[in-house]
């Protein structure tokens, strides 16, 4: 599958990169007009996206336009509707009120921040996604507030490593399991292991970086 990531914040940006990096190929962009540019080029070289994840709230071009723009390109080229990208809108809005609007603009699914890498691999593989866009009412009918709030922990992680990107790539693959920690350098990460076992709340699995500055992992 070939995957566009707009998001104009940097680390939830990161995050999607390191969960759909597994899934194929990507590109990113940090603005809408960035994102439509890209569209447009992909289908000029007949190498369309698949898959687009497209946040709300950007500030040059907010996700609602985009998105109507990317449907008005696609049109224009007489793309029929089953055979259009698949756009899942990334919101911190987990109210039925804008996810509904976001589907009315033609989106096919929906994603709330802050997402994990079982959230999103379970949107991907939705079966549904395949099948087209939902009705308004079916829509109102499977948005789940369940769904939603509902993130049970299953194990405890802390990730210890001094390279912001690196550290929040581990962090989008990690949260899907559980609570998860990070630590930027060695002296913080034993800190709070010192502190979860005070408090008799250990950590289940640790990831260490081996090179950092200050105090390496071995």
């Amino acid at each position: 599958m070939k995957f566009l990531v707009v998001d104009d914040d940097f680390v939830s940006r990161s995050k999607m990169e390191a969960i759909v990096e597994n899934l194929g190929e990507y590109k990113s962009a940090e603005s809408g007009k960035v994102a439509i540019t890209l569209f447009q080029t992909s289908l000029n070289n007949n190498k369309p996206f698949d898959i687009i994840t497209l946040d709300i709230d950007m500030p040059d071009m907010n996700g609602t336009k985009v998105l109507l723009k990317i449907r008005e390109i696609e049109n224009s080229h007489n793309i029929a509707e089953e055979n259009q990208v698949k756009i899942l809108m990334v919101t911190s809005h987990s109210d039925k009120k804008h996810l509904v609007k976001c589907l009315e603009s033609g989106c096919n699914d929906y994603i709330v921040k802050p997402f994990d890498i079982k959230t999103v691999r379970k949107k991907i593989e939705n079966p549904t996604l395949e099948s087209g866009r939902y009705k308004s009412k079916e829509f109102m009918e499977h948005v789940s507030v369940k769904e939603i709030e509902e993130k049970p922990d299953k194990i405890k992680t802390l990730i210890v490593d001094d390279d912001f990107i690196s550290r929040s790539k581990m962090e989008a693959i990690m949260e899907g399991y559980g609570e998860c920690v990070a630590a930027e350098n060695g002296k913080e990460a034993i800190g709070l292991f010192q502190t979860s076992l005070k408090s008799n709340k250990p950590f289940d699995i640790i990831f260490l970086d081996i090179t950092m500055p200050d105090m390496d992992g071995t």
